[in-house]
This record gives C-alpha cells, structure tokens and sequence, in this order.
C-alpha cells in the first residue's frame, strides 16, 4: 500500500522537526548525552508532532549509531522496529483508549521482566493519554512510572494535560508543543512541493500554499492532507479551497463566529461542514478561557485578532450546544442548520434583552429630565 505525503515526509530526526526550537534544543542536549528522563509527557494539539517526537526520542534512546547531535541512524534494527511498529521485547506502543486491565498487567510485566534482547533499554510509548476514561486505569499507569526500572523509559502523549492525574504528571518532564506559526507550515509545504517537483509559477498557487498554512490551525498533518488533496485533484485556486475541501480563511471563519455570537441569521449563506464547526469550536474554546482570565500565547491571540467582545453566556450557551453534536457519528447538514438556528435564536434573544436593560435606565433619565 502507498504511503500518502504526511507519512513520506514524517521527519525522523531532531534536524528534520518543523517548529519546537526550544523543546529541540532539550532534547538534542539529552540525546547527545545518553540523558533521558524515565517518564516524558509531550503535551499539544493535535498535528504539532507529538507522534513524530514520541518516535524520534525513542528511537535516539534505543539506536546504537547516533551520530554526534544524537540524531538516530534509522538504519539499524531498533530504528526500524520503532519506525515500523515491529512487535518486539524492547518497545512498546498502546493508545490509551484501547488499554485495558489485562493491558496495563502485561505492561507491568513487561516492564519488570529481565529482556532477552540486545537492545540498550526498553521502551513505552503511551499515546492519547487524555482518552483513559476512568481514574482507576491511571492510577494503574501511575504504578508503573512509580517504580525505578533501569534502563526503561515511558514516553507519553496528550492533547489535554488538564485530563491527565497530577500524581502522574508529578512525575513526568513535561514538553508542551506549540502549534506551528504559517510561516513554518508555509517553508515545510514550499519543500514537499519541491521533492515532489510541483512548480509554484504563480501567485496564484503561492496563494494557495499560504492558504493551506494558514487555516491548517497550527497543524502541519492537516496542512500536507490538504496539500496532497490540492496535489491530485488540481485544485490550485484559492476558490477551489473553498468549493472543494471547504477551506476558509481565518478571517473568513473569525466573522462567521461573530455573526454566531451575535445571532445574525446571515451565517447560514455560508457553507458550514464538520470540518468548519471543529475550527468554530477550537476558537470558541480559546475565547472562553481567555474570558475567564487566562493568558493567551501569541499564536492563540493571532487565531481570535478578528472576534469582537461579546456576552460570555453566549460564549459558553454556543460551545455547549456545538459539543452537543459531538453525540452524532455522522452530521447531514440539515442537523448542523437545525443546531446553529437554535444557537442563533438563543443569542440574538439574549443580545435583544442585553440592549433594552441597557437603555432602559437611559430612558427614565430622559422621562425624569421631561418632568422637570
């Protein structure tokens, strides 16, 4: 089977990551120095790397021929079983949704039994830890990262560190990975087009590369999807972004959540997909924490530059009702109307209310100002 575009130019060293300076230049550090810690926790939406970093750093714990920066060879037998995902005594992969009693009891056992093999050390990569659903699973996980087992290393993943036990975060080195800027996104997808001897002779597919970049919302998996899509199906017109893969502007989608906020019922001119409601909703998120007084990073202010201030009730009213198409498997387009009408409705309600107590006091001023 072929591989598609993210998987051919998954980067597979340190020198080859997009992004992440400063988390790199930790890890290099480390690598270069045989210096790991026991329990690593890479934390990031998803798209910023946490797969290809999870692979990197195990593959530079286990290799035997690292070169002098602590990059893995990806030549020798431990590189390729990681790389592959080959069933072996030395590493281990699992995705936390799919771990169970009798899973985690073999990862106890693996981890404590003397290992046959050749390889240096052991590795456990534990991915998407935020789907373990109760806490007694992670009070399991946290039994295993207790123990001092020399030479093992865990290496987990998740896209919510919020989700995750404070007595096992307690015990990780965390990295948090940021979404990657357009212009990264923008030099990686300049360089897959030119492997693939694609020519961007004109402003147009230019254009079309800056798109990709900049709606990719920090993700450079959904940048080279939407690359490979614009590759085969010639879709190199920003309109096509639009009609095809029903990619918009951030701007674009920045107005759209203003006229939901506002109940304008003009938003449904627009063409809204599922893809489009999880970008609603990743925005919507980051306006309410903001809200409540968190402190935004720089990339996170760019997202949400176009919003205009509205009512928090409606904040929170708008992503309760969104998350509640989270219960559906598939979304015809007649539920996503139906669920943004009442959305709508609810807003525009609250905003009308909003104005008259607003003018109200105004008003008996005005009456009190009459009478005298």
């Amino acid at each position: 089977m072929s591989e598609n575009l993210y998987q051919i130019y998954r980067p597979n060293t340190f020198d080859k990551m997009v992004g992440q300076e400063i988390i790199l230049k930790d890890l290099r550090k480390r690598a270069e120095n045989n210096n790991f810690p026991q329990v690593i926790l890479l934390e990031g939406y998803t798209g910023t790397g946490k797969t290809t970093l999870q692979k990197i750093i195990s593959k530079s714990i286990l290799c035997k021929s690292k070169d002098e920066k602590g990059n893995p060879c990806n030549m020798c037998t431990e590189c390729k079983v990681v790389d592959n995902e080959t069933i072996s005594n030395f590493y281990y992969e699992r995705n936390a949704s799919n771990l169970g009693v009798e899973d985690l009891r073999q990862l106890e056992e693996l981890s404590t039994k003397k290992s046959l093999s050749s390889a240096k050390a052991r590795v456990f990569v534990i991915d998407e830890l935020q789907e373990i659903a109760t806490s007694r699973t992670q009070k399991n996980i946290l039994k295993l990262l207790e123990r001092p087992l020399k030479d093992t290393f865990f290496i987990l993943g998740t896209m919510d560190g919020n989700k995750i036990d404070k007595a096992i975060k307690a015990r990780c080195v965390l990295y948090k990975l940021q979404p990657l800027s357009v212009p990264e996104v923008v030099k990686y997808l300049m360089y897959i087009c030119k492997e693939e001897n694609i020519l961007l002779d004109t402003t147009e597919k230019k254009q079309v590369i800056i798109s990709l970049a900049d709606t990719c919302m920090g993700s450079l998996r959904q940048a080279i999807s939407n690359l490979e899509r614009v590759i085969y199906s010639d879709l190199w017109f920003v309109k096509d972004l639009n009609d095809e893969l029903s990619i918009i502007s951030n701007e674009n989608l920045n107005e759209m959540i203003n006229q939901l906020l506002q109940g304008d019922i003009n938003l449904l001119n627009n063409k809204i997909t599922d893809d489009i409601l999880k970008r609603m909703k990743f925005l919507l998120n980051i306006i309410f924490k903001l809200e409540n007084g968190l402190e935004l990073n720089t990339w996170q202010k760019q997202q949400i530059s176009g919003i205009k201030k509205c009512n928090i009730n409606n904040i929170e009213y708008t992503i309760s009702q969104l998350n509640e198409l989270n219960k559906f498997p598939y979304l015809p387009s007649d539920v996503i109307e139906f669920q943004l009408i009442d959305i709508i409705n609810h807003n525009k309600s609250v905003n009308t209310l909003n104005s008259l107590s607003e003018e109200k006091p105004q008003q008996v001023v005005k009456e009190r100002q009459g009478r005298r």
